[in-house]
């Protein structure tokens, strides 16, 4: 299709949707294919209390599954010029896709770590 907008042409076409295996197929490079598989268990976590260790949250996220590793950091704000944070975030990685479904469905709008301004926001990263 083609308009003319302030005596430009500009051509449009329809866009073309790509599902994510038909693009899976168009590297070759074994390294990417390899951290897509390895990142596919990988969990975010938000709205953790402050209180909350990465051993804490370890502990309790180990009932749905082996975790092959967690990071855990404050989540800061900047309001009028002022930094602070209010909870944590974390990023948990199992060490398969199961475990991390099983974490979504057991510990999502959860207060399993106590009770925060909102429960744990918890899915794929």
């Amino acid at each position: 299709m083609k308009t003319k907008v302030n005596d430009q042409s500009i051509f449009v076409s329809q866009h073309i949707q790509r599902k994510e295996n038909d693009l899976a197929h168009s590297t070759s490079n074994p390294i990417i294919k390899n951290q897509k598989e390895a990142f596919k268990s990988n969990i975010f976590v938000k709205f953790i209390p402050k209180d909350v260790t990465e051993e804490q949250l370890k502990a309790k996220f180990t009932e749905a599954g082996p975790i092959a590793s967690i990071k855990l950091k404050n989540h800061m704000q900047t309001i009028n010029g002022e930094a602070f944070s209010n909870y944590k975030i974390g990023y948990v990685l199992y060490e398969d896709v199961q475990s991390a479904q099983r974490c979504i469905k057991m510990f999502d709008e959860s207060n399993c770590l106590g009770f925060a301004q909102k429960p744990l926001s918890v899915d794929f990263w």
